[in-house]
């Protein structure tokens, strides 16, 4: 096959399904080569282990490929781009939340913040408008590359429970990311909007009209998600995409380490809005509800508290490392 400038030649695909899957799937590396794409879907470039591959990935695989040859290779290093620039912004975002918390752990007088109200915090520092509006573009990239991520598995999560699970938490995470981009930008324009605590309440109240099992079942799934977050930290099981062989063995241990540590850090956080999400809908009254600012300062309000504030501070200082980090030794797949 002659080779033709990145892009998705449907004459060339259109008869892939008609031959049986096997031979498709096979066949898959060699019309991805055919286009020029020489290292295709992040395996090996030798015809052969491709092949082998394809044989494995099967229907997953074919859909990647649809995907990588429909879009052209000025496309993808855009899309690549977005994504680590979308690391940045949230790890700037984590490590504003965390120092602030430390802050309050330290001195009473200081109170604890979630992450719109970090973005209020970065504001009204010198270069805070350049910082907020920076941070608030990655945010929007990162919604994007999540829904990308999410569409066409690029991370190849898999067709079951775990894989659509972990899907739904990308499309999640660009939801919420695009609201606080959203949320960043009215404060640099100066348009009033309510805090994240009294949002966080307003959305469990208009929940409460659907049921209280809704809220129940929302509490039981971010319950869930910090239940997972602590497995993962014991099984060290920071990010498995990240490529830390460019490390020495110490500077690997310090970033598994410091993922560890932040994971527990938001299991324990998500534990606690899980707990008052799920008063909230045992007692049905959103005033129990708590965001992110508003768990934090629960913790810090306990026997013990600013011990523990300041660990979990340290935690999503820690995870802010990770996410920038994560901007550049992340392997980015697209398909």
């Amino acid at each position: 096959m002659n080779r033709r400038p990145l892009g998705y030649d449907a004459s060339a695909w259109r008869d892939v399904p008609q031959r049986s899957p096997t031979t498709a799937d096979a066949e898959l590396p060699t019309l991805l080569l055919g286009h020029g794409v020489s290292v295709p879907l992040g395996y090996d470039s030798e015809p052969g282990t491709l092949a082998a591959h394809a044989q494995m990935k099967g229907v997953a695989f074919r859909r990647a490929a649809v995907f990588h040859l429909s879009i052209g290779k000025e496309a993808r290093a855009w899309i690549r781009s977005a994504a680590r620039l979308g690391h940045v912004s949230t790890g700037a975002v984590y490590l504003v939340v965390g120092i602030v918390a430390l802050s309050a752990a330290i001195d009473a007088q200081v109170r604890v913040i979630g992450a719109q109200e970090a973005l209020h915090y970065l504001l009204d520092r010198p270069l805070g408008v350049v910082a907020v509006i920076g941070i608030a573009v990655g945010l929007i990239a990162d919604a994007c590359w999540q829904m990308i991520r999410a569409a066409t598995d690029a991370d190849r999560a898999g067709a079951g429970l775990r894989g659509w699970a972990e899907r739904a938490g990308w499309v999640v995470s660009g939801v919420v990311h695009f609201a606080l981009a959203v949320a960043a930008m009215k404060l640099v324009v100066g348009i009033p909007q309510a805090t994240s605590e009294a949002q966080a309440k307003g959305w469990v109240a208009l929940l409460l009209f659907a049921g209280p099992w809704v809220v129940g079942a929302i509490a039981l799934a971010i319950g869930g998600v910090a239940l997972f977050l602590l497995y993962r930290a014991w099984v060290v099981d920071v990010d498995k995409r990240l490529d830390l062989s460019q490390m020495m063995r110490a500077g690997r241990l310090t970033v598994l380490g410091l993922g560890a540590f932040g994971l527990v850090a938001r299991a324990v956080v998500y534990g606690v809005i899980a707990w008052f999400l799920m008063l909230s809908a045992v007692t049905a009254n959103s005033r129990h509800a708590r965001g992110l600012g508003g768990a934090l300062r629960t913790i810090g309000h306990e026997r013990y508290g600013p011990t523990l504030l300041a660990a979990i501070a340290l935690g999503f200082i820690a995870n802010g490392i990770i996410e920038i980090l994560r901007a550049r030794y992340r392997r980015i797949r697209l398909g």
